[in-house]
């Protein structure tokens, strides 16, 4: 399973806000695969993102193109993460609780991912 679109302030290497560093952190340990985008690097992404998703924070996290949210929502799932729960199961509940909050599709963004495991 992975988590697609990952828009970060740094890179997972070089994280470059607490926020950054603590998302890392809990995706790694997970286990889920990743890509992510270095938001720093790109003014127009940077700015462009936040008015579309609404969203006016970094990190955000997006799964199949849905905006699941930030370092917030991430780290409210992981902190009820269930015993028994694999990370394929954690990205199927962020995405239902996902759904139930309504927020926005990204259906079309052409961004050159990085990929992080």
């Amino acid at each position: 399973m992975c988590i697609r679109d990952s828009f970060l302030t740094g890179s997972p290497e070089a994280p470059r806000c607490r926020f950054t560093v603590s998302l890392v952190d809990i995706l790694n340990q997970i286990g889920v695969q990743y890509s992510y985008v270095n938001i720093l690097e790109d003014d127009e992404v940077c700015e462009g993102l936040k008015e579309f998703s609404s969203w006016p924070t970094y990190p955000q996290v997006y799964i199949d193109g849905e905006l699941i949210g930030g370092y917030d929502i991430i780290t409210v799932s992981y902190t009820h993460l269930r015993a028994h729960e694999t990370p394929e199961h954690l990205v199927c509940r962020l995405l239902l609780e996902k759904k139930k909050r309504h927020n926005t599709i990204i259906d079309n963004i052409t961004i050159d991912y990085k990929y992080y495991s």
